[in-house]
């Protein structure tokens, strides 16, 4: 063998140790790939539970602030009664229409308060859930509505 087929020999050895070498590279390469795809699939998901979950404590939040704000203003339509009711001259024209304004009031009061249970359903938290360490966690089967058979 001359020196130039020896020559041509070792750059064939190289050039398949190189090709080889870049499809044990292209194959990493699509590895990374497919785990970065899975990876943002999951991040995906965990963002979509994570702002399922800060929208529905924010719904909460609201209703809790618009449950508070019907009960002042049972507060103050009940103290109006109260007043107008005590005094010598009672307008009774005044307290039917307080009585009609106070149930409307508790109805939309107890309406923001069944959503709020729902949202707290959401966030497993509430009377039907039990807490760690709450001494009422045997009343729970009980609010979540369940018979004594059933348990």
């Amino acid at each position: 063998m001359k020196a130039s087929d020896w020559i041509n020999l070792v750059i064939a050895c190289f050039t398949a140790i190189a090709a080889l070498a870049a499809f044990i590279s292209a194959r990493a390469s699509r590895q990374a790939v497919e785990e970065a795809k899975k990876a943002g699939d999951n991040s995906a998901k965990i963002a979509a539970e994570q702002t399922k979950a800060m929208l529905t404590a924010a719904r909460a939040n609201a209703l809790a602030s618009r449950i508070d704000f019907f009960n002042q203003q049972i507060d103050d339509t009940r103290a109006r009664m109260e007043t107008n009711r005590m005094s010598v001259a009672a307008d009774h024209q005044k307290i039917a229409a307080w009585d009609a304004e106070l149930a409307e009031l508790q109805m939309q009061r107890d309406h923001c308060a069944w959503w709020l249970d729902r949202q707290s359903d959401a966030l497993a938290v509430g009377v039907r859930h039990k807490c760690p360490d709450s001494p009422y966690n045997s009343e729970v089967p009980r609010w979540q509505g369940k018979q004594t058979s059933e348990i």
